[in-house]
């Protein structure tokens, strides 16, 4: 049987490379997100963290004066490299971002939409955005 990539994503993602900064244990991690939507992200990594997992991270968006720090929690791992089809899948983590209000959440949303319009297009994000 085939391999076969199913997308179970709620939020359309954006590609983009930005370097985070993450600790649990008492441990620095030093990687890249892949891609970045409003619910969650991948880090690219060969250190990651079993499923279930919570940790607080740092990143700095593009064209964004603040850092943000979130609450995550990896929710799949992929242990290694995996090829499905023509593409070539990175080992690292999925993880979902957890907010501590409804507050915190809308303005991280409106920092990821205003990143995904400067990336994509008005025209795409309203297509994508009007999908949830």
């Amino acid at each position: 049987m085939a391999n076969e990539f199913h997308d179970r994503r709620e939020s359309p993602r954006i590609p983009i490379e930005i370097p985070i900064c993450y600790s649990h244990i008492n441990t620095f991690f030093y990687d890249y997100i892949k891609n970045i939507s409003l619910g969650g992200t991948f880090i690219k990594t060969s250190n990651y963290l079993p499923v279930g997992t919570k940790f607080r991270f740092t990143i700095k968006l593009p064209n964004i004066e603040t850092e943000l720090n979130l609450n995550a929690e990896v929710v799949w791992v992929r242990e290694k490299e995996e090829n499905i089809g023509n593409n070539t899948l990175p080992q690292g983590m999925g993880i979902k971002f957890i907010f501590d209000s409804e507050e915190e959440q809308r303005r991280f949303n409106e920092k990821i939409e205003k990143l995904m319009r400067k990336h994509l297009g008005d025209k795409i994000v309203d297509r994508l955005l009007n999908k949830r």
